[in-house]
C-alpha cells in the first residue's frame, strides 16, 4: 500500500505547505521493478506532493539486471494470479476489494 491522499496532505501541512519530495520508498510497498537501494529494505524511488494536491508526479529507477527483475517477477500476487487463470486482461478487474473514489453512491 502506497501513500494514500490524505497521508500526502499531511506531509506538506508539516513542511509549512511547501511542495516536498519523498524518497527511497520501503521495498515491499512498491512494484518489483523498482531498483532496490542496495540495503535490500527501500527502492530508489520518489514522490513530488504539492499541498493542497498530493502526489503531482512520481518516479524510479527500474531494475536493469535480467536475473534480478526474474526473481523479483516470480513473487506473484493473488491478484496477478486470478487475472493468469481467469484470462482477464486487466488487473483492475481481479482486485477484491477496489478504491474507485466518487463511484459509489448509496
Amino acid at each position: 500500500m502506497d501513500l494514500q491522499s490524505e497521508h500526502e496532505k499531511y506531509l506538506c501541512q508539516y513542511f509549512d505547505n511547501q511542495p516536498i519530495f519523498v524518497l527511497n520508498y520501503p521495498r515491499d510497498l512498491k512494484a518489483f521493478y523498482m531498483k532496490n537501494n542496495g540495503d535490500e529494505e527501500t527502492v530508489a524511488c520518489f514522490d513530488l506532493l504539492f499541498p493542497e494536491i498530493g502526489e503531482l508526479i512520481g518516479g524510479s529507477v527500474r531494475e536493469d539486471d535480467y536475473q534480478t527483475l526474474q526473481k523479483k517477477a516470480k513473487k506473484i500476487g493473488l491478484e496477478r494470479l486470478i487475472m493468469l487463470i481467469s484470462g482477464t486482461e486487466n488487473i483492475r478487474d481481479t482486485i477484491a476489494f477496489p478504491r474507485f473514489p466518487g463511484k459509489l453512491e448509496f
